[in-house]
């Protein structure tokens, strides 16, 4: 059977004299997107940069990707929660020295997505918190990486910066490469993660949670003749109001689309609330 693990730490401890982040901690982390959560200063950081092999260990072992860190090191992309460049090179230019340097082409439709190519002519000291960050994902990803650390990308740019960089996420982890992302934008981070792990004690813990349906509360004119018309097609309660689950919220959409009676607001439930609830209480349980 095929070994999925793209992280596995085997009694692997970090301490800083009697300040212990870390403790015998021994895990597997499967492909995919995995999301890294903690208070500050409980390792975040830390844990990344020792996959990374820019952090020492101080006993125990982690293998990135089935590979020793070293050997690792050509598999995996980085982006920094502080991304550092050199501030007056172009950043067409620096992302041409970058390919060139791994000796790989550069991707078109991914340089569309990312939006970079709007300040492609802008020295790098010249970008917003955003388009750093935006062209600090460009830069990792260049090589073509199989496991990608991001700490802290979400934070402190526009909702639009956040919004290309969780599609340009979910679309490479379709094409096969995983992600550790350590955020404290929580509602960002849950909408794209597989899986949830907290940091705490000194070890990672899985959130376990129970992920429900997706929902929306419909006020109609007619609650009982709205029931009839969706009950066959969608799971239904009838209420108060009309409370539909649905997979595909365009499936649902177009089924109200073609509704004769008068619907006055529809209102969305987050099906990740639940999650939100959990990280909430296991990080502020003190």
């Amino acid at each position: 059977m095929k070994n999925n693990n793209v992280i596995t730490c085997a009694n692997l401890s970090k301490n800083y004299g009697k300040n212990i982040i870390f403790d015998n901690l021994s895990i597997n982390i499967p492909e995919g997107i995995t999301g890294l959560v903690a208070p500050n200063g409980y390792g975040k950081t830390t844990f990344i940069e020792m996959c990374c092999g820019l952090r020492s260990i101080s006993s125990g072992g982690v293998k990135i990707l089935h590979k020793n860190i070293n050997d690792a090191k050509r598999h995996i992309g980085l982006i920094s929660d502080k991304p550092v460049f050199p501030p007056n090179i172009i950043v067409e230019d620096y992302i041409k020295i970058i390919s060139e340097l791994y000796n790989v082409d550069i991707d078109g439709n991914f340089i569309e997505l990312s939006g970079i190519k709007k300040v492609y002519k802008y020295r790098i000291k010249e970008l917003s918190a955003g388009y750093l960050k935006r062209f600090a994902f460009v830069i990792s990803m260049l090589h073509k990486p199989e496991l990608v650390f991001a700490d802290e990308p979400f934070s402190n740019v526009d909702i639009n910066a956040i919004k290309s960089m969780q599609t340009m996420i979910q679309n490479y982890n379709k094409k096969g490469t995983s992600f550790i992302i350590a955020s404290h934008d929580l509602k960002e981070l849950t909408d794209i993660s597989d899986r949830i792990f907290l940091i705490d004690s000194q070890k990672l813990k899985e959130i376990k949670y129970e992920r429900t349906k997706n929902k929306v509360e419909i006020v109609s004119s007619n609650n009982d003749e709205l029931y009839d018309y969706l009950k066959d097609d969608f799971e239904t309660v009838k209420g108060e109001n009309i409370t539909v689950y649905y997979n595909e919220i365009k499936d649902l959409l177009l089924k109200l689309s073609n509704y004769s009676g008068d619907i006055i607001k529809i209102k969305t439930i987050d099906s990740r609330e639940g999650l939100l609830n959990e990280i909430d209480h296991a990080i502020n349980k003190d």
